[in-house]
This record gives structure tokens, sequence and C-alpha cells, in this order.
């Protein structure tokens, strides 16, 4: 019997690492990430002032440019 060799799928995941490492090396651009998405204070008294600090970072290569906000 004739042994056969799986070139096929040999030249498949060539091409798949190489198209990943492709992948790794290319630009992000900004990533924004937040520790959390909500904070509720539950119930309050009136004209009690509340704060509270979301930790907003960049995960990308890029310069992350926070242009509004919005509040609810």
């Amino acid at each position: 019997m004739k042994r056969h060799r799986p070139s096929g799928m040999i030249a498949v995941v060539g091409l798949a690492v190489f198209f990943a490492s492709l992948v790794s090396y290319a630009s992000v651009g900004p990533k924004i990430a937040v520790d959390q998405r909500q904070h509720d204070f539950g119930q309050v008294w009136e004209g009690v002032q509340l704060e509270h600090t979301f930790t907003v970072t960049n995960q990308g290569d890029e310069e992350l440019l926070i242009r509004y906000v919005k509040t609810s």
C-alpha cells in the first residue's frame, strides 16, 4: 500500500498559523475597558451627595479619546 502525505492539511494548517501571526502583529487601535458598566446606589435620602468611581482603561495600542460622557 502506498502512503499518502496529508499535504493539503499541512498547507491549510501552515496558512492558518501564518495568518494568525499576522493578526497578532496587526494594529488593534484604541480599545476601551471599564471595570463595571453600571452602579446602583440603591435607595438614598434626598440631598445626599453620592460618589462612585469607574475605572476606564485603554487596552488597545493607539490613543483612546473619550469625547462624550452621558450619565443617567
